[in-house]
């Protein structure tokens, strides 16, 4: 923790079939040809928002992470891509 910074605790209930991504900045600010951050263009809640509850969880975090590969194309990519996808059962 960075002394700085003031971090607030909060408390999420999860219920049956709530998923749960952890994710780095890998995944929500590599840039396409344009500039545009991946998170900034809306792919991030597109691909979220159609995952269904029955798709398995290497399924849920391969189709994000290729995703991701596919909006940045030809860009290098430069930070890590950390993706933990948790199901609540």
């Amino acid at each position: 923790m960075i002394p700085s910074i003031v971090y607030k605790s909060t408390v999420i209930h999860l219920e049956s079939g709530d998923l749960l991504l952890l994710m780095t900045d890998g995944i929500t600010e590599p840039r396409n040809a344009k500039g545009i951050m991946y998170e900034e263009s809306g792919r991030l809640n597109e691909v979220v928002s159609s995952i269904s509850v029955d798709m398995p969880i290497e399924e849920v975090v391969d189709t994000i992470i290729n995703d991701v590969e596919a909006y940045t194309a030809d860009e290098e990519q430069d930070d890590d891509i950390t993706l933990v996808a948790v199901r609540v059962s």
